[in-house]
């Protein structure tokens, strides 16, 4: 009989030969009932009915796997003689213990970025997870049924991924079977017509002028955030290729930036405004391979996303205001918080716990992270638990970071307006409000201003003008009408056409601090006859 069990296990297994002649032995998901016999395939008035009744369902189950592995056995035995005739070669497939590393061996045009590659990978992973569940008889890349693979995708979707996630699934396999099965039915007939999902755009939110001040304002004494959030601001440059800027690139003589963007490979120039000239020419000037800010680009190599975790704490403390009512930790000196730390643990009763409390207090208090009490002898988690009720019971700020009486954990978490949105579908959040945003005010403050579209596209490195206009392009509605209001004709905006009186009295009117010396020039140009 090909049923077996596992004196462990209370389910039905059952042997079976797949491709190539691997032996497999398959949980068939039917329980086994009542009592075991000493054989499994004893029988007779003694064997409990139940146990025959179960193994009768197993046996039905077992057959019905096999005539699945023998139908898919056949379909690869007749794609593989169907690759051999029209290429000459036999076709090879892929162990799915060895995906991961067939997608890294991809010959590519250009090198995927850390971040790509890793979600590319977590995508593999979780492809090769899904078969141990829901196709176990699956050994290689050759084995995956169109059902396989649809069902992946169909799972991903039934637990709300975005539709940008659902897409990048389908391209990951899409790319596995392009390079490893080509001449696949699965491949041909099923991931090559699989219709893209719709990807909703959620746009980055531009800083006004006033935020801009703040965040100037609160980063000002920060020597480490300030020039990379200078140089962002100045020259609408993502977070990476910031990180990374060396002196090659920067020509301060003629007060140019001039590099090749990451992400597009375009290459841009970059006029250098005055406040990224003051802060360049404070940095003492390096070997041309040199970075500018060397920490920032060792803390990018080693953890990207450290960066973007400290902008956001900088935009919470320039732009988070706290209505709540609730009540505030105190914020005492040292010596008074070292001192309610010692009366609260000499309370506790039992001494060594006191005094582990006490030593990891001291241990934070001198400057060691929450992850590093290796010279305490206490763990991260008992570090972070002992920390947490000192700062509970004794109402005072223990953590570095917090901001009104809250970690910068709980703001990012618990914010929704400033920093992060929510999804129509999928399981994140949308950030509104980061580094790139940055670049997303450049680039509106500038097509606002009047900077013709192509100049603003030469220095963002856009590839096409539709990319800038969709996905950057976002002024207030104020900023936009009165920036239509100066292009447009009069007649097109007021209905009827001015007199150079009324039009001088109009710019006079509407001349802001920021905008009346280039007002009264029109004012005055007007009434000279010049326009």
């Amino acid at each position: 009989m090909a049923l077996d069990w596992k004196q462990t296990s209370q389910w039905w297994y059952g042997r079976f030969t797949g491709a190539n002649g691997r032996r497999l032995l398959v949980n068939l998901n039917v329980k086994i009932a009542g009592v075991r016999p000493p054989h499994i395939n004893d029988a007779g008035p003694d064997v409990d009915q139940r146990f025959i009744e179960s193994r009768g369902k197993a046996l039905q189950e077992h057959d019905r796997i096999q005539q699945d592995i023998q139908a898919k056995n056949n379909l690869i035995e007749t794609q593989e003689k169907l690759v051999e005739l029209k290429t000459g070669e036999r076709m090879e497939s892929v162990k799915l213990a060895e995906l991961e590393q067939a997608w890294i061996d991809i010959e590519r045009t250009k090198t995927p970025s850390d971040s790509h590659k890793n979600t590319c990978l977590l995508v593999v992973r979780s492809f090769v997870n899904y078969l141990k569940d829901h196709a176990p008889a699956a050994r290689e890349l050759i084995d995956v049924t169109k059902a396989d693979a649809k069902g992946f995708l169909a799972a991903a979707k039934k637990e709300g991924y975005a539709g940008r996630s659902l897409n990048l699934r389908r391209d990951v396999l899409r790319t596995l079977y392009k390079h490893h099965l080509p001449e696949s039915e699965v491949y041909r007939r099923y991931l090559l017509n699989v219709p893209a999902q719709d990807e909703e755009t959620i746009h980055r939110v531009p800083f006004t002028p006033f935020e801009l001040k703040a965040i100037m304002d609160t980063v000002r004494g920060d020597d480490f955030l300030r020039p990379l959030v200078v140089t962002g601001m100045c020259t609408s440059m993502r977070q990476g290729d910031v990180c990374r800027l060396q002196w090659k690139s920067v020509d301060m003589e003629n007060r140019f930036v001039s590099v090749r963007t990451s992400k597009t490979g375009e290459s841009v120039d970059v006029p250098i405004f005055p406040l990224l000239f003051d802060e360049l020419r404070k940095r003492p000037h390096g070997k041309p391979a040199d970075y500018l800010f060397p920490d920032a680009a060792a803390m990018y190599k080693a953890n990207r996303y450290g960066i973007g975790y400290r902008v956001k704490k900088l935009l919470l403390a320039a732009l988070y205001k706290d209505d709540s009512a609730e009540p505030k930790l105190a914020r005492l000196s040292p010596e008074e918080t070292r001192r309610n730390v010692v009366e609260h643990c000499a309370t506790l009763g039992n001494q060594e716990r006191a005094a582990r409390m006490v030593a990891v207090f001291d241990a934070y208090a001198g400057g060691s992270s929450v992850k590093k009490m290796a010279a305490v002898n206490v763990s991260a988690a008992s570090a972070s638990a002992y920390l947490n009720e000192i700062e509970e019971q004794t109402k005072c700020q223990i953590f570095r970071g917090h901001r009104e009486g809250k970690s910068i954990s709980t703001l990012l978490r618990a914010d929704g307006a400033n920093l992060k949105v929510d999804r129509p579908t999928g399981k994140r959040r949308a950030s509104v409000r980061d580094f790139h945003s940055l670049r997303v005010t450049w680039i509106t403050l500038a097509l606002t201003a009047g900077v013709p579209l192509e100049l603003v596209r030469r220095v963002t490195g856009h590839k096409t003008i539709e990319i800038v206009l969709k996905h950057y392009f976002q002024p207030g509605r104020e900023d936009f009408r009165r920036a239509l209001y100066a292009a447009m004709p009069m007649l097109m905006t007021d209905g009827t056409a001015k007199t150079a009186e009324q039009r001088v009295r109009d710019f006079l009117e509407k001349a802001t601090a920021k905008t009346w010396k280039r007002d009264i020039a029109k004012a005055l140009a007007l009434l000279g006859g010049n326009n």
